[in-house]
Order: structure tokens, then C-alpha cells, then sequence
């Protein structure tokens, strides 16, 4: 079982972006950096699930999940 950790964020524009780190980081060690965050969570086996303690917020399963799958695609 692969588990990573992740953090969407959202551009002023409205444009939401994944991004994928180590377990070992925590979320708020990353959020500060990329712009507005809207969710978090982890990822095991390709899907987004769970929460986020340190930025209190929450996977969104469906949502999260398509944009990680854009991600590994390349678009």
C-alpha cells in the first residue's frame, strides 16, 4: 500500500491544483507555499480520502481523486 499526503489548492483565478508530498511533512508545513488551500487528506492507492489535522480540512473524495488522476496524466 503506497500512502502519500495532499493539499488542493485554488489560484485566484479559480484554478485548483493538486499537490502530492511525503507522509513524513505535515500538511501546514506545505500550505503557506502554493496559494489557498480547499482541501487535504492522503492518498492510498490512487485515492484521495481522509483529512488534514494540522489545516483542518477535509478530503473531498471525488473531486480530489479526478484531479490527482489528471495530474498522473499529464494535463
Amino acid at each position: 500500500m503506497n500512502k502519500t499526503k495532499y493539499i488542493v489548492f485554488e489560484d485566484s483565478g479559480g484554478l485548483e491544483s493538486l499537490v502530492q508530498f511525503e507522509i513524513v511533512l505535515k500538511h501546514s508545513d506545505l500550505s503557506l507555499q502554493f496559494g489557498t488551500a480547499i482541501s487535504a487528506g492522503f492518498i492510498t492507492d490512487g485515492q484521495c480520502h481522509g483529512h488534514s489535522e494540522s489545516l483542518k480540512l477535509t478530503a473531498r473524495p471525488v473531486e480530489d481523486t479526478l484531479l490527482l488522476a489528471r495530474l498522473k496524466e499529464g494535463l
